[in-house]
């Protein structure tokens, strides 16, 4: 019996890493990386995948993609022929018409969790998008889902660019240790080094690399000289042509998507899609309270829910909090912090039907966290 040791370095993939600017659990980052719908038809868009952490994610993805495409009401849409989803609550049926339909090129893009398979082998895939954190071991393999048509692949890694209580600086690396996900995943949102090595050193030996001088990082690199690996063109090793890509992203289609790849400056900048500002329903005049204030009410509203819905209904429920009030719409509610009058407008933040009493609980919240220290402290700088 021989046994075959072989590695998983996709040359032709270019990975970009790409410091989120939305919130945490907004993938409102996305809306630079696709054009309008009468720029590029869906049908030219490259077929694509956007991972996300959660299953509440992959419905926001939808709809910012569809924002950007310039059909909002979109993401509603079960037979759209932009993006549909999948993750592990979707019914047998539609997660087989979902991954059918990309097949049959009826849409170019799914929004996922990691319950689409890793094992598929579509060799249509052209990019692929990953949101906010992972293992670095599974992103690898979800890039490795594109580029398996003989031509260049895509991958997009959006990470926090500080993350609370984690390794933010290479100097704290030495103290830590390496080989755990938290620190795996801080390593590869800070390192400088070349991400297509730091991917190869980390499914060799789990780790990831923030130094030059370590000896596996040489072993590595040297071996990609031996083997006549081609100039990496990550995000680190060509820093210019992936700032280059990062802006004209929204004009990528099947027809130019090689080209752009190899010649981003070649292309002439598109105009920018401005971000999602998100406000109260009702108040045009509006005030952004800071974003520790934020942060913090997020977190208070959070646990106030989950201790409301104990409360109402006891420990033996058939749901958890997360599907009803969970952090993403907790943001949402915060954002508009200096603009809120009344549970009208939190229900006009959050949507959707609610739970008796959830709304006037969550306004009590927020009154007392107006009447509160950090809260006046801020109002009176």
């Amino acid at each position: 019996m021989k046994f075959f040791n072989a590695e998983l370095t996709q040359p032709k993939i270019c990975i970009l890493r790409f410091a989120m600017e939305s919130l945490l659990k907004s993938p409102d980052d996305l809306l630079e990386m696709f054009g309008p719908q009468d720029q590029i038809p869906n049908k030219s868009l490259p077929p694509t995948l956007v991972y996300s952490s959660t299953q509440n994610a992959t419905l926001q993805v939808m709809k910012v993609i569809n924002q950007a495409h310039g059909t909002p009401t979109g993401k509603f849409n079960p037979n759209s022929t932009l993006i549909c989803r999948y993750h592990s609550c979707t019914r047998d049926l539609d997660k087989e018409d979902t991954v059918n339909g990309f097949k049959k090129k009826e849409f170019p893009m799914i929004s996922c969790t990691m319950a689409l398979g890793l094992g598929q082998n579509w060799k249509r895939v052209c990019r692929v998008f990953h949101m906010v954190r992972g293992d670095p071991s599974c992103i690898c393999q979800m890039m490795g889902l594109c580029g398996r048509n003989s031509k260049p692949g895509l991958a997009v890694l959006f990470m926090e660019p500080k993350r609370r209580f984690g390794i933010n600086k290479i100097e704290a690396v030495t103290k830590a240790d390496k080989q755990m996900d938290d620190t795996r995943m801080d390593c590869l949102a800070i390192t400088p080094m070349c991400l297509r090595i730091a991917f190869s050193m980390d499914n060799l030996y789990g780790y990831i690399p923030t130094n030059r001088d370590n000896p596996n990082y040489m072993k590595e690199e040297q071996q990609e000289i031996n083997e006549g690996f081609p100039l990496c063109k990550c995000s680190n090793c060509a820093p210019k042509e992936a700032e280059m890509l990062q802006k004209k992203m929204s004009v990528m289609d099947i027809d130019n998507f090689v080209a752009l790849l190899d010649q981003p400056e070649s292309f002439p900048d598109p105009e920018l899609v401005p971000k999602k500002k998100r406000c109260a329903g009702g108040h045009k005049n509006h005030t952004e309270a800071p974003k520790e204030l934020t942060n913090e009410l997020a977190v208070v509203l959070v646990v106030e829910f989950k201790t409301f819905l104990c409360e109402k209904y006891g420990t033996a429920t058939l749901s958890l909090p997360e599907e009803h009030f969970a952090e993403l719409e907790a943001e949402d509610v915060a954002e508009t912090l200096n603009n809120i009058q009344g549970a009208e407008e939190i229900q006009d933040d959050i949507g959707g039907k609610t739970i008796n009493g959830k709304l006037e609980m969550l306004y009590n919240c927020v009154v007392n966290f107006q009447k509160g220290s950090l809260f006046t402290t801020a109002q009176a700088a």
